[in-house]
C-alpha cells in the first residue's frame, strides 16, 4: 500500500510542479515574504497526507475522511498564521483554500485509484517561462525569481521521463508494437530542453540583456 500511496502522490506532485509558478506569484502578492516559498513547498504535502489517510480509511464512511480533512485544514491554517504572522484576509484565504483544495484533490486521487492519461508537459514549460519573465518585471516578485528558476529546472528534469513514458504507453495501446521511445521523440526532447533552458536564462537576465544592448547601441552611435 505504501508504494501505491507514493506513486499516486508522485503523479500529483508532477501536476503540481506544472502550476506551482502561478501559486508562487499569487502567494508573493498575498503572504509575508518569508512565508511565500515555504508555503509553495508545503502545499503538495497536503495531498500526500490526504492520499495516505484516505487509503487507510477507505473502508470507512466518506464523512469520516471529510471530517479529518476539515480538522486538518483548520489546524494547518491556524499553525501557519501563528508561525508567519499572516494578517491580511487575502493571505488567510489563500492558505485555507490552497490547503483544502489540495487535501480534497488527494482524497479524489486515492478514491479513484488512477492517474490522468495525458500529461501536458509543454503547457507546463510555457507556464514556467511566463512566470520567470513576470517575476523579472515585478519588483514585488523579484525575491522569488531564483525559486521560480529552481522549480522550472526541477519540472524539466522530472517531467520529461514521465512525458516520454505516457507517450510510449499511448502509442503502444494504439499500435501494439511500440516498445522504445523513437529517436525523433528523443531528439525533440533535446530541442525542447535546449530552447527552454535558453529561454529561462534569457528571461532571468532580461533587464541586464536590454541594458547591455542599449549600451552597445549608444557606443556605436557615438
Amino acid at each position: 500500500m505504501k508504494k501505491q500511496v507514493f506513486l499516486r502522490w508522485f503523479w500529483c506532485l508532477l501536476e503540481y510542479l506544472m502550476v506551482c509558478p502561478i501559486i508562487l506569484i499569487i502567494a508573493g502578492f498575498s503572504l509575508p515574504q518569508d512565508s511565500v516559498v515555504p508555503f509553495t513547498l508545503v502545499l503538495p504535502l497536503h495531498t500526500l497526507v490526504a492520499v495516505a489517510v484516505t487509503s487507510v480509511l477507505k473502508r470507512f464512511r466518506n464523512i469520516l475522511v471529510a471530517g479529518i480533512g476539515i480538522a486538518y485544514t483548520a489546524g494547518f491554517v491556524w499553525l501557519w498564521i501563528a508561525l508567519f504572522q499572516v494578517e491580511s484576509i487575502g493571505g488567510v484565504v489563500l492558505v485555507a483554500s490552497g490547503t483544502a483544495f489540495l487535501f480534497a484533490y488527494g482524497i479524489r486521487v486515492a478514491i479513484d485509484g488512477s492517474v490522468r492519461e495525458y500529461f501536458y508537459y509543454t503547457l507546463g514549460l510555457f507556464v514556467h517561462m511566463v512566470a520567470v519573465f513576470l517575476m523579472n518585471q515585478a519588483p514585488a516578485l523579484m525575491p522569488f525569481q531564483k525559486s521560480a528558476v529552481a522549480f522550472a529546472i526541477l519540472y524539466v528534469i522530472t517531467g520529461i521521463p514521465l512525458a516520454n513514458r505516457r507517450f510510449l504507453i499511448r502509442e503502444t495501446q494504439q499500435k501494439s508494437s511500440l516498445h522504445i521511445i523513437p529517436g525523433t521523440v528523443l531528439r525533440g526532447n533535446k530541442i525542447i530542453l535546449s530552447i527552454f533552458l535558453a529561454g529561462i536564462i534569457l528571461l532571468s537576465f532580461w533587464d541586464t540583456l536590454l541594458n547591455g544592448i542599449v549600451y552597445v547601441v549608444d557606443k556605436i552611435v557615438e
